[in-house]
């Protein structure tokens, strides 16, 4: 892909500063009809042709009309589309690179060089522009230029009437707005040849060599001006269109000047008006005699003047007027107009005409336009009347119309130009010059000729195949063959495949693609709600998705040949939120009630579970020994959140053994048990008076109900023994007496 500006030197503006008589005559600014369709149109929108000035592959680059590259003023970069339309090189739809830049063609000044089929050799040419008058010409338009060097060029180019030649090679532009490029001014001198000549055009060419090396922009162009630059006086010169007239009539004078005049100065003694500085004014005479015209004509270099002495004859007429007229255009095609224009004399006030083969075929106008259909010689005839008589003027065979129908200018385009065996290849007929007939041949395919004007052929054996396309019209024929045009492989299709990291996750959260296609050279990623959000990378590395959502993540790949593509679903959840309830303080021994909400439907975990009676619930009891922060983690779809609560514990420590207790059953201090606050750990042991074990444990919440071997023990006095450890980290031992009373 390629996007090219032209870059040129200004020096016009300088000339108009040092030369008051420069003079514009030509402007194009390809903006005269709109391009419907907003991109594509061809250079004919605006009547420039395009003629192909060498080799051109089946995907050549095209000459444009439209907005798609704004034709911006010098210095400013490039842009799409505003409402400046400008003349410009782009690819086509059809080209190799087209999926990946520009699908649909026209993307401004951008050009496609993947291969030898997007080679392109053409020059858009201007109408004809009359030069007469005019000399040292200055030509000065806006531009922008790039493309590989020499490989991928524009150039200047100049027809004298007979032949083309390079006027100059136009020098790349600025790259200060790359990629984009920089409108830049342009002025150049037309050979002497052009100086009064009636047949000049201008156009320009642009060569790329499909090698695969492209560098963008490719050319555009806007503006363009003639402007005359005359280093002499202008020389006066004039015709009139009679010098024989009666009292009354008008006589049209015409300037003839060469030399590029800026300004007229008439003097019509006898006339009305007696002056005029109009460039070919009407003047009426109203008094018989014989009058002189004087033109006085001036540009920036000087003037000159020139005087017809007793030029205008003026007679009082009491005959019958005389018959005379003029066409406009004695050789014309079919379908063309003839404007007649009455020279008749002697004050006639009526005129009829008789226009054989014409449209309309009579016309009782002074100065009728008459639309000649059909090839043939045609005589004209005037009659003119006033109240002394009439008088009739015939020319005969005056009025030639021929058929001028041209041959057509055979060319067409390919979808594709590499395919594999039993792939299909539509061929798009571009032929310009109003074809009516086409006749393709197709060497290798099937079928193996078309009259069709787009067919589509299928090849189905391996091998390198030429094109031929001839068109016809009333004017003729013409062919073209594009030669090793179809390459026909024994291919293995592509198929794309990739596997993602995850398909489920959170958002903010991030994806690596590991692309897993086969027999691929060309790959196109596009992943909707993801950063970035394209790639043509073969493993585009990791893409992140922050807003919730399901999106269709799509590969698409390609030998150059043919493509395939596959997708894959990522969803990305949204992140939720727990709040947890307020720090709360607690004794020692005592609890306290725990509580998270949550958005949404997931699971709850607190964490350390000690001391809790539901860690994995929304609420649960706390009863820890010290002061604990608790995190609730909430888990819906993968994604979490967390909060903090803590739960500050006060601290009372005490600890001892009663000295009596009465095991009868009766609820009321049945039990011998450690009592205290604080308490973490404790071995607790009772004796009887001979030294025997009665009772042991570790837990301070189990005591001795007064049996020993499952059986009650008489009362008396025993002896306990007490090893004890608190929550604030101090310990000790304590013994005593205790009896046992019924």
């Amino acid at each position: 892909m390629k996007r090219f500006l032209l870059a040129i030197v200004l020096l016009c503006l300088a000339g108009f500063a040092q030369n008051a008589g420069a003079q514009q005559f030509y402007q194009e600014e390809f903006d005269g009809t709109v391009c419907a369709a907003g991109s594509g149109c061809d250079p004919s929108l605006v009547g420039w042709s395009v003629t192909n000035t060498g080799t051109n592959g089946a995907n050549a680059n095209r000459f444009f009309i439209s907005c798609q590259e704004n034709g911006n003023n010098a210095g400013q970069c490039g842009s799409g589309c505003g409402s400046d339309q400008s003349l410009h090189i782009g690819n086509v739809s059809t080209s190799l690179a087209a999926f990946i830049f520009c699908p649909t063609g026209d993307c401004g000044a951008a050009y496609d060089d993947s291969s030898p089929a997007e080679a392109t050799d053409k020059r858009a040419e201007s109408p004809v522009i009359s030069c007469v008058g005019q000399s040292n010409i200055t030509c000065t338009f806006v531009y922008m230029e790039n493309g590989e060097g020499s490989n991928d060029d524009a150039s200047f180019w100049y027809f004298n009437g007979a032949t083309w030649a390079q006027l100059d090679p136009i020098a790349k532009s600025p790259l200060t707005c790359a990629p984009q490029g920089t409108w830049t001014n342009y002025s150049v001198t037309l050979p002497a040849s052009a100086n009064n000549n009636p047949n000049v055009r201008i156009g320009f060419r642009w060569v790329n060599n499909g090698n695969g090396n492209a560098s963008d922009p490719s050319f555009a162009v806007d503006d363009i001006r003639l402007i005359s630059n005359p280093t002499t006086p202008p020389l006066a010169a004039f015709t009139q269109s009679a010098t024989n007239i009666c009292a009354g009539d008008p006589v049209t004078f015409t300037d003839q000047s060469t030399g590029g005049p800026t300004s007229w100065s008439w003097s019509f003694p006898g006339g009305t008006p007696a002056t005029s500085t109009a460039q070919n004014p009407v003047i009426t005479y109203a008094t018989p005699g014989t009058y002189s015209v004087t033109l006085t004509v001036t540009n920036g270099n000087g003037s000159n003047s020139t005087t017809s002495t007793n030029l205008i004859t003026v007679t009082t007429c009491t005959s019958p007027p005389t018959a005379a007229f003029s066409a406009s255009l004695t050789t014309i095609c079919s379908g063309d107009a003839v404007n007649f224009t009455d020279l008749s004399t002697g004050s006639p006030t009526s005129w009829s005409w008789t226009f054989t083969g014409g449209t309309p075929a009579t016309s009782t106008v002074q100065n009728p336009s008459v639309t000649y259909a059909t090839p043939g010689t045609y005589t004209v005839t005037l009659t003119v009347t006033n109240a002394n008589g009439s008088d009739t003027e015939t020319i005969t065979n005056m009025i030639t119309v021929n058929n001028c129908s041209t041959p057509p200018t055979a060319a067409f385009s390919a979808n594709t130009t590499a395919i594999c065996i039993g792939q299909q290849v539509t061929f798009t007929d571009q032929s310009t010059g109003t074809p009516t007939g086409w006749s393709w041949s197709f060497p290798g395919g099937t079928p193996a000729t078309s009259t069709l004007q787009n067919p589509v052929i299928t090849y189905s054996t391996p091998g390198t195949y030429d094109v031929t396309l001839t068109v016809t019209n009333s004017g003729g024929s013409n062919s073209t063959t594009t030669t090793n045009l179809i390459v026909v492989s024994n291919c293995t299709v592509p198929v794309a495949s990739f596997t993602p990291s995850a398909t489920n996750l959170c958002a903010g959260a991030c994806v690596t693609f590991n692309n897993t296609s086969t027999d691929a050279t060309l790959y196109n990623w596009t992943f909707p709600g993801g950063t970035p959000s394209s790639s043509t990378l073969q493993n585009p590395g990791t893409i992140c998705f922050n807003t919730p959502g399901s999106y269709q993540v799509v590969l698409t790949v390609s030998d150059g040949i043919t493509s395939s593509s596959t997708t894959s679903t990522i969803t990305v959840n949204p992140n939720p939120t727990v709040f947890a309830n307020a720090d709360t303080t607690i004794d020692i021994g005592n609890s306290a009630i725990l509580t998270a909400v949550a958005t949404g439907l997931g699971t709850y975990i607190w964490t350390p579970s000690t001391g809790l009676s539901s860690p994995g619930s929304a609420t649960t009891t706390a009863a820890p020994l010290t002061t604990t922060t608790y995190t609730v983690t909430f888990t819906e779809n993968g994604c979490s959140a967390t909060d903090q609560v803590t739960v500050f514990v006060n601290v009372i420590e005490g600890i001892g053994v009663p000295n009596a207790f009465s095991p009868n059953n009766d609820g009321i201090n049945d039990v011998l048990m450690v009592y205290g606050q604080g308490i973490q750990g404790v071995t607790f042991i009772v004796y009887n008076r001979y030294g025997q074990k009665m009772f042991e444990t570790n837990d301070p919440n189990i005591g001795w109900d007064g049996k020993y071997d499952q059986k009650m023990v008489n009362t008396g006095v025993f002896v306990w023994y007490l090893e004890y450890s608190l929550v604030s980290g101090a310990s000790g031992t304590l013994k005593g007496n205790v009896t046992l009373t019924r």
